[in-house]
């Protein structure tokens, strides 16, 4: 006589038995091994996304600026930015792009500027202490054959902001080529998490961008998109 797979309780209903119940738990178990990965991957694939959307949101802003103001670039602006700003944050784009932003022009305490706020940085560093974003020099630019100086459009470290328009007039000095907005990084998120998210410190660095194997860019035609962290070219 064949016995059955199930046994039977004493109302009546089929039960499994442990053996069952064990393969049961065991497929679980491997199915949530398969699919936490993939969760995990998109929810890293969704933080880039959003980031890359706020850089967008910067470059319409930045533009807006350049429009109203005889087409000078914001600045001078510190190099790190902060997502973060007071009314005495007179080189960060937050404070200084508020109005095209919607955000306070003049702040009482510290405000958030949530365009600034990269959601992969915010598990990175929940404190909101460290920079985000990163205004570049165009390293590959000379003003002319004859003057190497480097060129750093938004006037970082107290220098003063050029025209939007000076940029292509620019040269490229390993081509002699003139410098193209739509190719020259204005703004990325180039981050290195080091610590525990509790005592999380961040720099500049290729090692470990907060977005994995990509960083996030905007251009200075206001595009934005991801680049390789360690060539700094599109993906």
């Amino acid at each position: 006589m064949n016995r059955s797979a199930f046994t039977c309780s004493r109302n009546g209903n089929v039960a499994f038995t442990l053996v069952e119940l064990l393969v049961v738990i065991a497929i679980i178990a491997v199915l949530a091994g398969m699919l936490i990965p993939v969760l995990s991957s998109m929810r890293a694939r969704g933080d880039s996304v959003a980031c890359t959307s706020n850089l967008r949101q910067i470059g319409i802003a930045i533009g807006a600026y350049v429009g109203d103001n005889d087409g000078m670039l914001p600045g001078p602006v510190a190099q790190g930015q902060l997502p973060t700003y007071t009314i005495a944050s007179a080189t960060s784009l937050a404070f200084i792009l508020a109005r095209y932003l919607n955000l306070p022009t003049t702040p009482t305490g510290t405000q958030q500027a949530p365009v600034l706020l990269c959601p992969a940085y915010v598990k990175s560093n929940p404190a909101l202490d460290k920079p985000v974003y990163y205004v570049a020099d165009i390293e590959n630019a000379v003003r002319s054959p004859t003057d190497p100086s480097p060129v750093s459009p938004f006037g970082v470290t107290g220098g003063q902001p050029m025209k939007l328009s000076a940029i292509s007039g620019l040269v490229d000095k390993n081509t002699g080529n003139p410098i193209s907005l739509a190719s020259s990084i204005a703004l990325r998120d180039f981050v290195n998490v080091s610590g525990t998210l509790a005592t999380t410190w961040v720099t500049w660095s290729s090692t470990k961008p907060v977005h994995g194997d990509r960083c996030n860019a905007l251009y200075y035609d206001w595009h934005a998109g991801a680049v390789d962290p360690n060539t700094l070219q599109p993906k």
